[in-house]
């Protein structure tokens, strides 16, 4: 990974990738290693989430601040979830019994769910698919296009349209049950 930022041309560029990696790489090891259960897999995750980072680095503002570490989370948490699935379509379901994901990594969810504006919001966005919530965040808190968004998950432009729709009406439905009137 360091020789990756070392071949970064631009001082300020390659200052806030390599503050990047050293603030939190430890912390999104440890994630994507609770998802795959893999150091050498866990690893490569790491590796290749800084890599699409950079590519939209100039969506990070400051180093060390909750948006920063809600960003690079879902990021390394869907990676980690498409190594997860490539696995296990390529491996037999007998080595696959140990590798089912607990619900534990929810709470990260909560913790990204965190920054939306207001409670109720949070309550709401808790309650649906943890991947319609990181799209819908993605798009409205960080104000990524679609395309970036499709670009940072493996998605089409396409699917990333479908799931923000989707996700919109599990907010509404979710919103609506529980009186909160829609803006």
């Amino acid at each position: 990974m360091l020789s990756f930022i070392l071949t970064i041309e631009d001082v300020k560029k390659r200052d806030k990738m390599e503050d990047l990696y050293i603030t939190y790489r430890k912390e999104l090891f440890y994630i994507s290693y609770q998802i795959l259960h893999s150091y050498h897999d866990a690893e490569d995750v790491i590796q290749n989430a800084f890599i699409k980072i950079y590519k939209h680095l100039d969506k990070i503002g400051e180093i060390k601040c909750k948006k920063t570490r809600a960003y690079l989370v879902i990021v390394v948490r869907n990676l980690s979830f498409d190594r997860y699935n490539e696995k296990k379509r390529i491996m037999p379901t007998e080595f696959t019994d140990g590798l089912e994901i607990d619900d534990t990594s929810l709470s990260l969810d909560e913790h990204v769910l965190n920054l939306e504006r207001g409670k109720e919001l949070a309550e709401a966005l808790s309650k649906i698919n943890s991947g319609y919530a990181d799209i819908l965040s993605l798009r409205y808190y960080y104000e990524m296009s679609l395309t970036e968004i499709g670009d940072l998950l493996n998605l089409s432009t396409d699917n990333v349209c479908v799931k923000i729709h989707r996700a919109k009406a599990a907010l509404k439905k979710i919103l609506s049950e529980g009186g909160v009137t829609n803006e």
